[in-house]
This record gives structure tokens, sequence and C-alpha cells, in this order.
């Protein structure tokens, strides 16, 4: 909060130069319609994993509370296996991963003595539930699901004297059929699935339809004559091929990602550096009176450089970090947690000297992870992030032959934990990516957040009409650790292939999970056709088909591993 404040301090200080009036010189009204309706089969069901699984960043051995109270009656025995002891209902359910909301529901109880990042659930029940919405359950027995979902935005680009800008945009994204106002008379409460701050988040289950602010921004350009632009407010922030940081416009959910921030950029004819600060969740506001921390908002900071230098080709570099000062547990007494990512990219085209035919185009990009991974209370273990993450790509397009046809390699890699228990955190953070490896996104809509994994991909499109193209994507993913939790560091699903009770005496059982080993993750098959109707309209029609393997049947498909299919068709208006 306090770079935040000084951010703006300075912003402030640098507006003086600009004029003391300015007037309206251009007033601009757009927006877009996107609608897809989309199939599945089999669709989603709640998945219910034994006592002593993995949830998102949290390794979760179990004790049993046996006589149902919610107590352990007895002392709990010394264990390296966690350091936070929830006790949840046996109908709780918890998103994945959990958020600091999501935790805060929770009786928290410390463990001395212990490392960071791990927790021990003691049960009124037998099982955790996942939510019905965790993704494709790999089964045929399940029904399959179609809906529709729709994005509409509108928005207002207003350009005054003197260089400053105001943008506003509006947006409703919704399921039809899930809205309160549409008369359904089964109907409940609005299911629009991101919502980028809490109060929006607050007005989902409201009698009216959610209509949020999506951006909303002041901006200065030319700021004392000189390259420098400063954008106050809500914002996207879309930077490369949006490997890690994107808006959220692609995928099975297209409802969008902007930022609470402020952000400065420099530009010439050779370089661009943006540089911003971003609060993701605030817990010192005024809201949270009496009980607010010193310092434990999460906040988002990043500097990125592009060089342009090169006629066919950009040079990018990077440095983002994530801070984390909520301790979840309401005290002070806590290590922040800060993941910082480093990283370059390589991107451009080559004629290949006119020796044929075509144009090769081509984007490296790789990034590496460090920093302090404590977030629970302060202990003598410290955890530390280190992870790293690579992807190259491709493509050649013979632009003088007929349909202009083209090919695309492309390989993706994300590092895995080799140890769940150690205290240290492996495997790669995608942050806020808006790359899709596959339409289906690995028999759900997680590989933003996936990792610990290999990916190879095979792609081809061609022009056969003038507006139409037709393309077709193969996908092979591997497990990159296989050994310990395996997909459990991919998806927040172990690998379980046996359970053993370990009776620790006085009626206390800690379940022993034995992990799989498979590394066979499955592929995928992507068909997709695009007409672009008009300048303005697009539509889009694709099939997806998921191969699932042995990796898939000892987790998230709990046993099974029966394939996936997806279909889609897609209308997208600009105006």
């Amino acid at each position: 909060m306090k770079k935040l404040t000084l951010v703006l301090a300075l912003v402030l200080a640098m507006a003086l130069a600009l004029p003391a009036a300015a007037e309206v010189e251009e007033i601009t009204v757009g927006g877009s319609i996107q609608v897809r309706g989309q199939w599945q089969n089999p669709g989603t069901a709640s998945q219910t994993l034994g006592a002593g699984t993995s949830i998102g960043p949290l390794a979760i051995p179990a004790l049993v509370d046996a006589d149902g109270d919610g107590f352990i009656a007895q002392p709990i025995p010394a264990t390296p296996l966690g350091d936070v002891v929830l006790i949840i209902d046996p109908d709780t359910t918890i998103p994945i991963p959990p958020s600091p909301a999501d935790l805060a529901r929770f009786t928290v109880i410390t463990l001395p003595g212990v490392a960071p990042f791990d927790a021990l659930i003691i049960e009124q029940g037998p099982d955790i539930g996942l939510p019905a919405n965790a993704g494709a359950s790999f089964d045929d027995d399940i029904n399959s699901l179609d809906w529709y979902t729709q994005r509409t935005r509108v928005n207002v680009d207003a350009k005054l004297s003197g260089g400053v800008r105001g943008f506003v945009e509006l947006q409703s994204f919704d399921v039809w059929g899930d809205d309160p106002n549409d008369n359904a008379a089964d109907d409940v409460e609005a299911f629009d699935a991101v919502f980028s701050t809490d109060e929006q988040k607050s007005e989902a289950g409201s009698d009216n339809d959610l209509v949020d602010l999506y951006q909303a921004y002041i901006e200065m350009n030319e700021i004392a004559g000189y390259p420098l632009q400063v954008r106050i407010g809500r914002q996207e922030l879309v930077y490369g091929r949006e490997w890690l940081l994107g808006n959220n416009d692609a995928g099975v959910n297209f409802s969008g990602l902007a930022f609470d921030a402020v952000k400065a950029s420099y530009e010439s004819d050779l370089v661009r550096i943006d540089a911003w600060v971003s609060k993701l969740a605030d817990f010192s506001s005024p809201q949270f009176a009496g009980v607010q921390e010193e310092d434990a908002d999460i906040d988002f900071y990043g500097v990125y450089g592009t060089w342009k230098g090169f006629e066919s080709m950009l040079i990018e570099a990077y440095w983002m970090e994530r801070y984390n000062g909520n301790s979840l547990l309401g005290d002070d007494t806590s290590d922040p947690d800060s993941l910082h990512t480093v990283g370059a990219r390589i991107a451009g085209t080559w004629d290949v000297m006119g020796l044929l035919p075509g144009m090769l185009d081509y984007n490296v990009e790789g990034a590496y992870q460090f920093g302090d991974n404590n977030v629970g209370p302060a202990s003598d273990s410290s955890g530390d992030y280190e992870a790293w993450a690579f992807n190259a790509m491709a493509g050649y397009t013979l632009t003088e032959v007929a349909w202009m046809p083209r090919i695309e390699l492309e390989y993706a890699y994300f590092t895995g934990d080799d140890d769940a228990f150690d205290g240290d955190t492996e495997e790669f953070n995608r942050l806020f990516s808006d790359v899709h490896y596959g339409e289906l996104n690995l028999g759900g809509n997680f590989d933003q957040g996936a990792t610990n994994l290999h990916i190879i991909r095979i792609g081809a499109s061609a022009v056969p009409v003038e507006k139409l193209t037709a393309s077709a994507d193969f996908y092979y993913f591997l497990l990159a650790e296989d050994d310990e939790e395996g997909l459990a560091k991919t998806f927040g699903v172990p690998q379980i292939i046996a359970q053993e009770g370990l009776d620790l005496g006085g009626g206390i059982v800690l379940p022993v999970v034995t992990v799989g080993n498979e590394d066979q993750v499955g592929m995928e098959l992507d068909l997709a056709a695009s007409y672009q109707y008009t300048e303005d309209l697009n539509l889009r029609a694709g099939w997806a088909h998921f191969f699932a393997d042995d990796a898939i049947e000892d987790s998230w498909g709990a046993g099974n591993d029966d394939d996936v299919d997806y279909v889609y068709v897609q209308a997208l208006l600009v105006f």
C-alpha cells in the first residue's frame, strides 16, 4: 500500500506539468458482443477424494476426528507433514486453489516446528468434496453438458486536449438461462465466472444483472513534452504473446481480466519500457477496520521492456513480482509471500533469404521464478520459490501459394515439484497467462494453471476460400515430475492409487496416500474453421477431442480415463 501511495504522489507531481484546462477533441463509442454455444461429453461432476489428498498448494494428510465433535481429543503427534490445521465440515467444498477468503472460513490451529505450505485437515466426516465445476471427470457414465456463454461490452473513449484521455468500459458475462432476470422460474442466481473486485462478487447473487466496471482509467500522454505516458485506474495488462500476462480473452472462459493499477510508459523509436503497480486484494481498507494487518495486501508489480532496433525482430525482457503480505491467520507474525519472475522473449519474422516462397515466424520465451513462499505462520523452516519455464514456437506460411498453407511447431516446458514436503515450491506459476494449450484445455478449463508439463504441438492451417480459415492442431502432454505428487502439482489433485489407515492411537487415523508414477497425461486433437463474414463479424466453429492416458486415471479421472469431446460455435461482433 505504501508503494502504491508513493507512485500516486509521483504521478500527481508529473501531472502539474499538464495544461490547466482540457477540452474534448473526440469521443468514440464502441463495444463487442461475443456468444459461444458449447457442448462437452462427458460433462463434469463432483468428485470425492478420500482424506489425505492435495488441494492447490496445500498438501493435506488428514487426521480423522473419531467422535465427530470437530476436535482432536488427544495431543496431535509430531509430524513434518504440515503446519496448519483446518477444521471443516464434511459438506464443505473448497475451490482449487483455495483463496485467502476461502481459508478464512475455517478454524485454524498452528502447529510449531513444521514446514510452511503444508496443512492438516481435521474432518468431521470421511471425505473432502470437490466443487462440481472442477473440470472434466473422464467418465462416460457422466451426462454431457451444453451451455451458451455471452460477453457484452460497451466502451466510451474520450480524447481531450493536452494529451489527456479517459476510457470507460462496462461488461456483462453470463450463461444463458442462469440470469435471475430472464424470467426463468427455476433460476436462483447469476452465474458469472470471473469478477474483478470483491464488490462485484457480492453482487453476483443479487436480483440484478451483473454489469461490472471492466475498465476505467485516466491517461496522460506526452508529459512535459517527453514521450511519457501515465495510465491510472482499472486497465488490462497485455504483454508479449500473453504467455504470462494477458487479458483472459481466449479459451472456454473468455470473461476478461483487468487490474486496478498505475502504469507509466516511455516509448521511443528504439525502445519501450512499461512499469506498473497494481492491487490484487486489499486487506487494510476500511472494510477490514479492527482486523486489518499491516502491509497485508496482495500486490502485483512489474517492469517490461521492448527493444525495437531490428527491422523484423523484437527483443523483450521483464521482471514481475506477486507480493502477498496476508498471513491467512489474521496476525502480523507471518513472513510475506514474494514470487519474482524474470524472463525474456524474442519474436520476429524471416524471409529465409528469399530462397523459399514464404515467411518464417518465431517466438521464443523463457522465465525463471524465485522468492520466499512463507504465507503461513512464522516457523524455523523457510520455503523458497525456484522454478522455470520455456516456450518455443515456429511457423512457416507459403504466402505465394494457393490456400496460403501454414505449418506450426511448438514446445513448452513447465517445471514440477520433486519433493512435496521440503518446504520449497518448484512448480512454475503461470501467473495471468492467456495462452491455452488446446481448445479443451486438458479436459477442462485448467491449462492457465497447469504446470509440471512437457507440451508438444503440431499445427496446420489453410485459407481454401476467401475469408475462410481452416485449422488443425495436435497436442501431446507429458508430466515433468511423476515420482512424488505427480499430477497433483499440475491440477491440484494427487495421483492416488492406494490408501492405508495408519492408527496413531486414541482413535486418530492418518491415511497414507501412495501416489501413482504414470507420466502419460494424454493427447488432444483440435479442428476449427473461422469465417470473417464482414469486417466486424467473425463466425467460428470447432471440435476438440482429448485422449486421456494413465496419468489422468491415477489423478483427476479418479480411476477413469475415458476420452472427452468438446464442440463449440461462436459469433463475435466488434463495433
